[in-house]
C-alpha cells in the first residue's frame, strides 16, 4: 500500500462514553475523532489526550532491531493488521521506501497479529530506519472495556469500528460481511450507529445495489 499523504500531528485519544465503555482512540484532530466515534458510540467525555511521537527516536531504534514489510490480501487485511500490531505495542509504523513498514518491538506478537487475516508474507530484515525519520500513524479505535477481551462477537465489533474509523477512506469492505454483522450485532442489544444506524445501512444497501453480478467488494 503506497502512502501518499502526511499529518502535521497525531493523538491518542482516551475517551469514556455515556455508556460507560472507554475507548483509545487515535486521529489527527478533535474534529475527525468526534465525527467518526460519536455515529458508533454515541456522545462521550474525552479523557485525555496524548500527543504521539511524529519521528523515531534513539529508544526506539534500541527496541527494534528487526524492521518489517507485510503483504496482504487486500489492503483491509492490511489495516486490520496494522491496527493489531501498533495498538497492541508489538511494532512502531513507518515509511520506509515510500511504503508502510513497521519496526518490531515484539517479534512473536508481531506474528500473531496476522491470525484470522490473509497475509501473504511477512519479511524481516535489519533496521536501516535512522533517528528523524516519520511514524506513520493511522486513524483506530480500540475498545479497551470486557466487550473487546473475549468472544467472536468483539473481534467483529472490533472490525465495525475500524471500519467506521476509516469512513470513506477504506473502499473494499464485503458489504455481505458487513450488513451480516450490523444485523447479529443489533440483536445482540449493541447499539452502534444510534441516529446514524440507518444511514450508514442506507449507504451501504446503496453501493450493493450498484454492484449487481460482482462480487460485491467496494
Amino acid at each position: 500500500m503506497r502512502i501518499v499523504e502526511e499529518h502535521r500531528a497525531w493523538y491518542k485519544f482516551t475517551v469514556k462514553t455515556d455508556e460507560g465503555k472507554v475507548l483509545e482512540c487515535v486521529y489527527p484532530t478533535t474534529t475527525e475523532l468526534k465525527r467518526c466515534v460519536k455515529p458508533i458510540f454515541g456522545s462521550f467525555e474525552i479523557l485525555s489526550k496524548e500527543v504521539l511521537p511524529s519521528v523515531v527516536t534513539q529508544e526506539m531504534l534500541d527496541e527494534c532491531p528487526e524492521s518489517a514489510f507485510v503483504q496482504a490480501g487486500n489492503t483491509t487485511w492490511a489495516y486490520n493488521f496494522y491496527t493489531r500490531a501498533v495498538s497492541k505495542g508489538y511494532a512502531y509504523p513507518v515509511i520506509i521506501d515510500t511504503y508502510r513498514g513497521y519496526l518490531v518491538k515484539d517479534k512473536a506478537g508481531f506474528e500473531s497479529c496476522k491470525d484470522g487475516l490473509v497475509i501473504n508474507s511477512i519479511h524481516y530484515f535489519k533496521t536501516k530506519t535512522e533517528v528523524g525519520d516519520k511514524l506513520h500513524w493511522e486513524m483506530d479505535i480500540t475498545v479497551k472495556d470486557k466487550l473487546q477481551e473475549s468472544t467472536e462477537t468483539s473481534n467483529d465489533i472490533d472490525e465495525y469500528c475500524r471500519i467506521m474509523a476509516r469512513h470513506d477512506a477504506e473502499r473494499d469492505v464485503c458489504i455481505d460481511s458487513f450488513l451480516d454483522f450490523v444485523a447479529d450485532a443489533k440483536d445482540d442489544g449493541y447499539q452502534i450507529g444510534r441516529a446514524d444506524y440507518e444511514k450508514y445501512l442506507k449507504y451501504y444497501d446503496e453501493e450493493k445495489a450498484k454492484m449487481s453480478g460482482n462480487s460485491g467488494n467496494i
